[in-house]
């Protein structure tokens, strides 16, 4: 165990957490939290019993207000009906929104579904109501290192 790395037991497996910076860790160290991760394995149906996950983390929030969040799912210009993923607490991460936006999106649209090949491309978008966005690529997954 590094100082940058924290140990949780999930469902009966370990998992290992690392972050980029000692003090990132320091802020999770023994307090209750939320991890949102999706592991390789759910992303390209690979077996294997170790693998990666990518993520966020959270600490636990006391509070149970649930507040729906809408999804625009647009392909080939197109809109779809709007669906809604929930969040429960005020200070969310970006990484919990697309980490819970993807289940979706892997729920109802098999997006890496590799044997049909019917999506190879496409992005969530976070509007910050700010004037800036946050994207992220459905189909990059990094080239293995912390900083990718």
């Amino acid at each position: 165990v590094t100082s940058h790395m924290l140990k949780y037991s999930v469902k009966d497996k370990n998992l290992s957490v690392f972050f980029e910076k000692d003090w990132i860790s320091q802020e999770f160290k023994d307090k209750e939290v939320d991890i949102y991760a999706l592991s390789a394995q759910e992303a390209c149906e690979c077996p294997g019993k170790r693998y990666e996950a990518f993520g966020g983390i959270t600490l636990t929030n006391s509070e149970k207000k649930e507040i729906k969040v809408p999804i625009n799912v647009w392909e080939k210009s197109k809109q779809h009906p709007p669906m809604f993923i929930t969040v429960n607490k005020p200070k969310v991460t970006a990484q919990e929104v697309d980490i819970k936006v993807r289940k979706l999106l892997i729920k109802k649209y098999d997006i890496y579904n590799n044997r049909e090949q019917k999506y190879s491309k496409g992005t969530v978008t976070l509007d910050l109501n700010s004037g800036k966005d946050i994207v992220f690529d459905l189909y990059y997954f990094g080239n293995g290192d912390f900083n990718s």
